[in-house]
């Protein structure tokens, strides 16, 4: 008997369409279960890659008995989106406080510069594996200077400030250190990060 092992942690949250097709083990297309003969069908709702319940057969999966397969999940290619009851107040809220055209949430950028979780209405890094990235391409001018930072520089020192330091400073390196300090003398709630980079033809 295999010796018991301890749970390190335990992630709850949502999987997307294409996580939930990679970790299936089955499509299934049929909601049949057993055919005349008492064999369940395949691709059906008793997919033997699913896991069994009958004691005379294995999993094709794990191929293990009834009694060690632990089951596996299968997933149904749905014709049309589905909402689940459970989340329809939350939809409900997001689609009444983002735009139809673009999706961006409907706060005015002073309203996002006070609000208390603005950096997850940007985009959080490090809450997911993947993120979403807004993209877009520009056709620099020369002396176009780009500015690459976190939120710890980006919360206590603002668009305006940061565009004056910049446009008032000698040089790049000049321009990184005095914005560091603005964030300093901010209060320096978190870790800044500051990149700047400056387009010469």
């Amino acid at each position: 008997m295999p010796s018991p092992k301890r749970i390190g942690q335990i992630e709850f949250g949502l999987l997307s369409p294409k996580e939930i097709r990679e970790m299936s083990v089955r499509k299934i297309i049929w909601a049949d279960t057993y055919d005349d003969d008492g064999f369940p069908y395949p691709q059906g709702l008793m997919d033997l890659n699913l896991g069994v319940i009958d004691p005379g057969l294995r999993c094709k999966t794990c191929d293990q008995k009834a009694s060690e397969c632990p089951g596996h999940f299968g997933h149904i290619e749905l014709a049309k989106p589905v909402i689940h009851v459970g989340y329809t107040r939350l939809i409900r809220k997001l689609l009444r406080v983002t735009c139809r055209a673009c999706g961006r949430v409907l706060l005015s950028p002073e309203e996002i510069e006070n609000f208390p979780h603005k950096n997850v209405i940007v985009r959080a890094l490090g809450m997911k594996d993947t993120v979403k990235v807004d993209t877009r391409y520009e056709t620099p001018k020369a002396r176009d200077t780009i500015l690459l930072c976190s939120d710890g520089l980006s919360g206590p020192v603002t668009d305006a400030q940061m565009l004056d330091i910049v446009d008032s400073s000698s040089d790049l390196p000049t321009a990184t250190r005095r914005l560091i300090e603005a964030a300093n003398q901010g209060g320096g709630p978190d870790n800044i990060t500051c990149i700047l980079a400056r387009w010469v033809p």
